[in-house]
């Protein structure tokens, strides 16, 4: 068993905890930002890793325009891999953010 499958064995997909038609993102630039991100990575579990953190940023706002909503202390109280996969997100796809 590789690590990646390893892991996903311990932790499911996230498309089954973040329940929405489709790949279960809220609409398709979530999909395309969570491949893209996870392309980036060198290793297997690199990948996996980010996945989970782009994952948990969608299963906590669902969005870049829900993070942009949410109020500070929330944005704040966000992991910091998930605060910098909002960063990658929003520099990328040309998202103003504050």
């Amino acid at each position: 068993m590789t690590a990646a499958a390893s892991m996903d064995a311990i932790i499911p997909d996230a498309a089954q905890w973040i329940s929405v038609p489709g790949k279960g993102y809220a609409d398709d630039r979530a999909s395309d930002a969570v491949d893209a991100f996870a392309a980036m990575a060198t290793t297997p579990s690199l990948n996996w890793q980010r996945q989970l953190i782009a994952r948990r940023f969608l299963a906590a706002f669902a969005g870049l325009d829900e993070w942009q909503r949410a109020p500070i202390g929330a944005r704040l109280a966000a992991r910091v891999d998930v605060r910098g996969f909002v960063a990658w997100w929003a520099i990328t796809a040309r998202h103003r953010v504050d």
